[in-house]
């Protein structure tokens, strides 16, 4: 990208998912039992999800986002802002 050029939040984790694929982008721990999560597993969960907001008519809408801190915040969050 060109210096001085704004990136957007889709930008990043569009370049993110293609740079650093397999290596851990998330670690969580469901049941006891610890996962990690690749950025491109990251990226595939943002644009599955930000397909459904698309479908469901919430392009350029407000979205409220209340929860625990989890990796399904981290994939809503960065959906609705993508």
């Amino acid at each position: 990208m060109p210096v001085g050029q704004a990136m957007t939040v889709r930008s990043v984790l569009e370049q993110s998912g293609r740079r650093f694929k397999s290596r851990v982008a998330c670690v969580q721990s469901v049941d006891g039992v610890i996962q990690e999560i690749s950025y491109i597993k990251f990226l595939e969960d943002v644009r599955a999800l930000g397909t459904y907001f698309l479908h469901e008519g919430l392009k350029k809408k407000q979205i409220a986002l209340l929860g625990k801190n989890s990796y399904e915040w981290i994939v809503v969050h960065s959906a609705a802002l993508a």
